[in-house]
């Protein structure tokens, strides 16, 4: 009766957390530059292969994980919470003993309320989505199919895995389910199919990635 309390309280916390949530704050991206085939002038291939600048900024910015779709559409994660509302426990060793003894995402939830940590909400992680309109190899459209992930307790986002027009993404504590029904670029659904992940600071990076279709 107790695990299947806690499991209830875990779902009804995420709905309503992402319900409230305040906007994220606009991020700058570097304008385009040549600095991708500069560096692919130095790239050392062996005979037959060969290499493309496929997309670069303003597309895209601090890319962390991609996966491509059947249609050949890239979904790129991109960061923005690093150091700006997600931490290392190594930066802040005297929140260790309460740390530890961290049972939830809710128990770390009130240890960032007792140390007042602030600017927890300030920026999103989020998922981009690149299509090549014209068929000639280059990505040329963007748009942010989801942002919004900028909850207290919320992680670096890192994996995302799209299929049959769903698309998977992690971003501690939650593994989301992403939809466009109106295939507009934007994802208008989304929900949290599994949560709980990450009750504790940890060494920043250590998180929810890896996403692959299993046998089943």
């Amino acid at each position: 009766m107790r695990i299947i309390t806690l499991i209830c309280l875990v779902a009804i916390s995420a709905t309503l957390s992402a319900a409230e949530l305040p906007k994220p704050q606009e991020v700058r991206i570097q304008p385009a530059s040549d600095e991708g085939k500069r560096a692919m002038k130095g790239f050392k291939l062996a005979d037959g292969l060969s290499v493309d600048l496929v997309a670069a900024e303003p597309l895209l910015a601090n890319p962390v994980a991609f996966d491509i779709d059947e249609k050949g559409n890239f979904y790129v994660v991109e960061s923005f919470r690093l150091h700006k509302g997600v931490t290392d426990i190594r930066q802040h060793m005297n929140w260790l003993d309460e740390e530890l003894a961290s049972q939830s995402v809710e128990d770390m939830r009130k240890m960032f309320h007792r140390h007042k940590v602030k600017g927890l909400t300030d920026y999103s992680d989020r998922v981009r989505l690149l299509v090549d309109t014209n068929d000639d190899g280059v990505l040329d459209k963007a748009t942010v199919f989801a942002d919004g992930f900028n909850d207290e307790v919320d992680g670096l986002a890192a994996g995302v895995l799209p299929r049959d027009g769903k698309v998977w993404f992690t971003n501690i504590p939650h593994l989301w389910l992403l939809e466009d029904a109106d295939i507009d670029g934007v994802a208008e659904k989304r929900k949290s199919v599994a949560s709980g992940f990450g009750v504790r600071v940890g060494f920043l990076g250590h998180d929810l990635h890896g996403l692959r279709i299993g046998p089943d």
